[in-house]
């Protein structure tokens, strides 16, 4: 499962402000492990203004991730067969 948005900001220049959040879920990765990560960019956008329907621009991000592992309680059985 994952989540992410982004949110943009723009002026009447070139120069606006960006923003990329986002949000994952790993469930069952490997047998009772099951993993979340949260990342969080920001920085600006630079938007090449033109009068053509494409308006090509370029993001200057920066931020971090965190990822956090669980481990669940596993149950092993042993027999006396040998």
């Amino acid at each position: 499962m994952a989540v992410a948005d982004q949110l943009r900001t723009m002026s009447k220049n070139r120069l606006g402000l960006a923003a990329d959040v986002g949000g994952y879920r790993l469930r069952d990765l490997a047998p009772g492990l099951d993993t979340t990560m949260y990342s969080y960019l920001f920085g600006r956008r630079f938007t090449i203004r033109n009068d053509c329907h494409v308006t090509p621009f370029v993001y200057v991000l920066a931020g971090a991730a965190h990822l956090d592992t669980s481990e669940c309680e596993c149950v092993a059985l042993e027999s006396g067969l040998e």
